[in-house]
């Protein structure tokens, strides 16, 4: 065993989302925050200090792109500031913007900043700092504040944001542990191990399957791995494509055992980024056509691409009288390897529209930025995988209870079955 701190991850109801709470300031306040892999800042809600302003004029009218877009624009902008243009917004111009407006705001009857806890001391006085994602931005108070993640696991000083405008998370919080080679502040890796917390910048996480008792089963590993959580015994490792983020590279995609989805002549493969912040797996647009003539012509369901409302996305729907677990796996090839998620996995929401026939929202899309794909928590529910800054590589393995994840789906299906079978009875 490497790394023996572990911390605890929940997730939604709908298991989408995974969080890891936080204690913040001298008189630790428990914050829970989203876990974001593909993000390098923490940051709070300014909530708890009184405050509440609205948003400046000048920020209304700019433009969002989905967090998923975002990661692909970062690869060539490499930047995750606030927007796509790689923009800093802390000059003195925008301190000066966001404070008169929020004076003006407390002249009209507006929250008064109230220092309940010791990280709102002395909060008007520190520098504003706006950050963007793809959803929006956020803009807050930049400070340093000890942080705890357990008695034995703390940082005395951390750079965070004190959140005063945010406009799509639904978190108290988020805790980026992302890798940005333009980010100019610590992020909480580089603080542990300049502080001597941890020996190696490295974390792995093990996302344990739906129908886990506990979310406590879900484990962020800080500083190292746990060979509990492996499926088999060595970690298959790849090294990361640039400083800018988890990014890796995909040899191929084959869907069931015998359709290679990859274009012909394309010897480069693909850039994948591994990204906790994302509950899917995005494939190009080119691939993910070829996934729905295949499910129309081999398996004779009735696929289409609907466009979403974020732009440039696609979500795959299909009809069909086959259940989810008739679907075919999806691989991956990393490293060599083939990784695979099972059919009944990415098949995702299914309902029965009537005539035997069910209707399934896949949780695979299609993306018509670059050649680059995401691997999200769908992936990551599979497999086990090590994310090692030091080194700039990334170790993936099975995880030790996908065969579980397995047999459960299909008993699951099979209930499916007995159930359809005895209403049409």
């Amino acid at each position: 065993m490497q790394g023996a701190n572990f911390t605890n991850l929940t997730n939604d109801e709908g298991g989408n989302t995974y969080y890891v709470d936080i204690y913040v300031g001298d008189d630790p306040i428990p914050f829970m925050t989203q876990l974001d892999s593909g993000s390098s800042w923490l940051w709070i809600f300014a909530e708890r200090c009184g405050i509440k302003v609205e948003v400046p004029q000048e920020f209304e009218d700019e433009p969002v792109f989905s967090r998923k877009e975002q990661q692909l624009l970062k690869k060539l902008r490499r930047s995750r500031h606030y927007s796509i243009f790689g923009q800093h917004h802390n000059s003195n111009s925008h301190v000066k913007v966001l404070r008169k407006h929020r004076k003006a705001d407390e002249g009209q009857g507006g929250s008064a900043i109230q220092p309940l806890y010791s990280y709102c001391q002395g909060i008007e006085d520190k520098p504003e700092v706006s950050y963007g994602y793809g959803d929006g931005p956020i803009r807050g108070y930049y400070s340093q504040e000890q942080v705890k993640f357990s008695e034995d696991l703390k940082i005395p000083k951390q750079d965070l944001l004190i959140v005063y405008y945010e406009d799509f998370a639904k978190e108290e919080g988020l805790l980026g542990i992302g890798m940005d080679k333009s980010f100019e502040y610590n992020t909480v890796f580089q603080q542990m191990k300049e502080d001597g917390t941890i020996e190696k910048s490295q974390f792995s996480l093990y996302l344990s399957p739906a129908i886990a008792k506990s979310n406590e089963e879900s484990k962020f590993v800080i500083g190292g791995y746990n060979e509990f959580y492996m499926g088999e015994p060595e970690f298959t490792f790849v090294d990361m494509e640039s400083d800018d983020g988890y990014w890796v590279n995909v040899q191929g995609v084959v869907l069931g055992d015998d359709l290679n989805l990859s274009e012909e002549g394309d010897s480069d493969g693909y850039s994948a980024l591994v990204d906790s912040g994302t509950s899917l797996i995005t494939l190009t647009d080119q691939l993910m056509q070829k996934v729905t003539d295949y499910l129309t012509q081999q398996y004779s369901m009735d696929c289409w691409l609907e466009e979403e409302s974020e732009p440039r996305y696609k979500e795959l729907y299909c009809k069909s009288t086959r259940l989810a677990i008739e679907y075919p796996k999806l691989q991956i090839q990393i490293g060599g390897k083939l990784f695979y998620i099972p059919g009944e996995a990415w098949a995702g929401d299914c309902e029965d529209i009537g005539s035997g026939i069910q209707q399934c929202l896949t949780l695979i899309e299609s993306c018509s930025y670059d050649n680059s794909i995401v691997l999200g928590d769908l992936f990551l529910r599979y497999h086990y995988v090590l994310f090692d800054q030091d080194e700039k590589r990334i170790g993936i393995v099975r995880s030790k209870d996908r065969d579980l994840i397995l047999q459960q789906e299909a008993k699951t299906s099979l209930l499916k079955i007995i159930l359809m079978i005895t209403i049409a009875i």
